[in-house]
């Protein structure tokens, strides 16, 4: 059976990138999900409401994303990491019995460069590089709990996309980004599960 793809509040850079894998030719991934949301329900709106036991699940991509401007409201600095790293996480730990029946038993996490501490040269955006280096961390330690089960994890920074949040100045288009983003997608195992990387593949500082 073939897992829907969840659209809530999803923008032009996710639509893309289903459509990518649905015709890209990679029979592995005829079961793919998608959850990008920006809500805090994401997670039980995508398990409660179409995902049971019984669904078969090859890859799992998430993609919730958010960002605000830091207020030092300590509130705001949560819901920050909730979205951004405890939400994906729970998530995938909720499915793990469906991406078990899949062929290619994989997650992808899409993280960011500004989630590195040692790449952080610029300072500021609090609520977004320490959510970001949360989400990090927690998908390290599930690549490590989950490698015996089969599941390959993948941590992957997209580039600076022309996206809402990218920007009109960002340096890539999105076909450019989905298109290096898939193959090093397909080249994801156990062996190398738990990689932090960019859109080509290139290995990044943690």
């Amino acid at each position: 059976m073939t897992v829907p793809i969840y659209k809530n509040n999803i923008d032009q850079f996710v639509i893309e990138l289903s459509n990518w894998y649905k015709t890209a030719g990679q029979n592995n991934y005829d079961e793919v999900v998608t959850i990008s949301d920006h809500m805090l329900q994401a997670a039980s709106i995508a398990y409660d409401e179409g995902l049971s036991n019984s669904n078969i699940l090859s890859c799992l991509f998430h993609d919730i994303g958010h960002m605000i401007i830091d207020d030092l409201d300590i509130d705001a600095w949560m819901n920050e990491l909730k979205i951004n790293a405890v939400i994906p996480i729970i998530l995938a730990r909720k499915l793990k019995s469906n991406l078990q029946m899949g062929l290619s038993k994989k997650i992808v996490f899409i993280s960011s460069q500004m989630g590195s501490i040692d790449d952080n040269y610029s300072g500021r955006f609090y609520f977004y590089r320490s959510s970001k280096s949360a989400l990090n961390s927690a998908a390290k330690s599930l690549s490590i709990d989950w490698k015996e089960d089969g599941i390959s994890i993948l941590i992957l920074h997209p580039g600076w996309v022309k996206t809402d949040m990218g920007g009109d100045n960002a340096k890539l288009e999105i076909p450019d980004s989905i298109s290096q983003m898939i193959k090093v997608i397909n080249d994801l195992n156990l062996t190398n599960s738990g990689s932090f990387v960019n859109y080509t593949g290139e290995k990044l500082e943690w």
